[in-house]
């Protein structure tokens, strides 16, 4: 494109080939854009009649007739070689803006100089009623360039492409694939179909054409040739390994297996899904779509529970994309596009799936990972589940582990809603789960501790029954240090509960009011404020503490061979500690001697002064010293 001057914020340019229900409603959603920024509106007339190109006219004046040539990209760049703006929009003649402040509120803030180009949304109906539609996103907003130009003779695109993205919630919209009769639908696809071909026949090494050809089947219905070509380009490019064709390759894997889902053969879909999902190189986002549409393959076969299963991998996948692409936002819808079961799944499937979502998202969260924004209505989805599941289960606290991970995370106020429930159902359940299964309550405690901000008692009741778990524990390779801490993690989780529940008056005397289990924990307590070193006071109250509750006697009993086995070791330790300062306190006294030889009275006076901080006892250097200070 030849260099010119720019004197204008904004170009925006638009085809005008003779659409006069649509053109008048795309040009007056415009308006607020040629009002109120600076800015120009470029028309290429490619076939409109004397009335429309009239109306034209009090849009703007800047109107080019372009004699149709069955090139839209030769057609586009007309209005572009014109173009006096720093930036440059343009749409077709039968789209209009639903609303374009967003478009408004980046160029009239200094957030455009941040970016080289932005995309917004095209809103494509399949009905007239407007009920039915996809939203996709276009690259239709370009910082312009001298080397800016179109290509292609359909489906154009503004080329090159560089720098910074931003995205812009704005969409248009556009009724074009919504036909009267099969006929017009056909001349349509019929007129796109043959350039594709064309330029593909030309320069066959570009996957974007066959990508265009592929979505124009696809929306013509025809599965049978969809898969022809996304075969034969597949075929093309069996033995490249780069990054490009690597992406393309992925749209081609998910054509074959959508044109298998379009004819209903819904296990051939998932069983190519999962044979493409083992080629090495496929993208991160290729294995989630690949995912997406074996889980659509699966449902629809009524295969709920292989549904759930690649569900979990694309989010396994989806994590991946995550940590490898910063394009975080962009990976975020292809998960919101994975929530698509309201309809076509049972309430509970629904439910798996979506937790598996929660799960992967709280996970990266949890780890710093940034993924986008958790849409806000499934989020509420997942917090009115929860609410559900506490109420219904009889163990309100066997929540699936996605839902505790979410909590975590801050996607559920998950300590609120547990500690809403009432304590009599809180003990309970506590007392019935420490009773039967035990190795649920350690796995709760875990999640319990990594949600806890607040103290409470069911927190307190829960913990004490922890540690009784804890304390109770057989078949562990023991030490001193281990079995200690545990003892320790129960006297204090017990004496915590109870002292909530009893006056202090009551841990007084001979304390028979307490359970025996709370008097246990206050001996315990006396043992852990002894000296460390007193052996035999500890072993005193330790045998209290038996005595008060001999459902822990085993425990016990180990722990107090382990208390003398550590008493044992230590007064070993310090034996040899004693027997290694004689000898060294020898061979400084040695040393001493012949400092004091050689006149060097201070320095002699000041290694026994230090040897006897270390050995106090030692009355042979306690003389030493008095009979340096004398020859002094």
């Amino acid at each position: 494109m030849q260099e010119q001057k720019r004197n204008k914020k904004l170009t925006i340019s638009l085809l005008v080939s003779g659409r006069k229900e649509t053109t008048e409603r795309c040009l007056d959603s415009l308006s607020k854009l040629c009002t109120e920024l600076d800015s120009e509106l470029i028309l290429v007339d490619t076939g409109c009649d004397d009335d429309l190109r009239q109306k034209l006219s009090g849009y703007t004046d800047h109107i080019i007739p372009f004699t149709w040539c069955d090139d839209f990209a030769a057609a586009r760049n007309v209005g572009l070689k014109e173009a006096q703006g720093e930036w440059f929009l343009f749409l077709d003649d039968d789209e209009w803006f639903e609303d374009v402040t967003p478009v408004l509120d980046f160029f009239t803030s200094e957030e455009s100089a941040e970016y080289d180009q932005a995309v917004y949304k095209v809103r494509n109906y399949s009905n007239y009623e407007g009920t039915s539609y996809s939203d996709d996103w276009v690259s239709r907003i370009i910082r312009l360039e001298e080397d800016t130009h179109f290509t292609g003779r359909i489906h154009e695109y503004l080329t090159p492409s560089r720098g910074k993205c931003k995205k812009l919630d704005a969409f248009v919209h556009h009724f074009g694939y919504v036909y009267t009769d099969e006929e017009k639908k056909d001349q349509h696809f019929e007129r796109n179909v043959i350039p594709l071909k064309l330029m593909i026949r030309e320069d066959p090494g570009f996957m974007k054409w066959r990508i265009q050809l592929i979505q124009e089947y696809r929306s013509w219905e025809k599965p049978d040739e969809m898969r022809q070509v996304a075969q034969e380009a597949l075929e093309y490019c069996k033995d490249e390994d780069q990054f490009y064709i690597n992406q393309c390759r992925g749209v081609f894997y998910s054509a074959i297996i959508l044109a298998a889902m379009m004819r209903k053969e819904y296990g051939e879909a998932a069983a190519k899904a999962a044979r493409y999902l083992s080629d090495r190189r496929n993208s991160w986002d290729c294995k989630c779509n690949l995912c997406r549409y074996a889980v659509q393959s699966v449902i629809n076969a009524k295969n709920y529970q292989l549904a759930i299963r690649f569900c979990a991998k694309y989010f396994e996948y989806y994590n991946e994309a995550v940590k490898n692409d910063s394009r975080s936002e962009q990976e975020q819808i292809i998960a919101e596009s994975m929530i698509f079961v309201n309809q076509a799944v049972k309430q509970e499937v629904y439910y798996e799936m979506l937790l598996c979502w929660a799960g992967s998202y709280a996970k990266n969260r949890t780890a710093g990972s940034s993924q986008g924004v958790f849409p806000k209505e499934r989020q509420q989805e997942i917090c009115e589940y929860t609410d559900q599941l506490i109420a219904d289960r009889s163990y309100f606290l066997c929540l699936p582990e996605q839902i505790w991970e979410a909590g975590k995370a801050g996607l559920v106020n998950l300590e609120e809603k547990l500690l809403d429930v009432e304590f009599i159902r809180w003990k309970v359940v506590v007392s019935d789960l420490a009773e039967k299964e035990p190795a649920a309550v350690e796995r709760f405690y875990r999640y319990l501790q990594e949600i806890q901000s607040r103290d409470d008692i069911r927190y307190d009741y829960f913990n004490m029954h922890y540690a009784v778990i804890l304390i109770l524990l057989e078949g562990i390779d023991e030490n001193y240090e281990a079995i200690n801490r545990r003892f320790y993690l129960f006297q204090e989780y017990v004496l915590k509960f109870y002292r909530r529940v009893y006056l202090d008056s009551a841990f007084q005397d001979d304390m028979e009011m307490l359970p025996s289990k709370c008097r246990a924990a206050v001996w315990l307590e006396k043992l852990y404020e002894c000296r460390e070193d007193d052996w035999e006071q500890k072993l005193s109250y330790l045998r209290k503490c038996a005595k008060e509750n001999t459902g822990l006697g085993k425990t016990i009993k180990s722990f107090a061979t382990l208390i003398g086995q550590e008493q044992e070791r230590r007064l070993k330790a310090a034996e040899e500690a004693s027997d290694e300062l004689r000898q060294l306190a020898k061979q400084v006294k040695q040393k001493v001697e012949v400092m004091l030889a050689n006149g060097m009275r201070t320095e002699a006076l000041q290694v026994v002064r230090q040897l006897r901080g270390m050995i106090p006892e030692d009355k042979e250097l306690e003389q030493l010293e008095i009979q340096i200070q004398s020859a002094g």
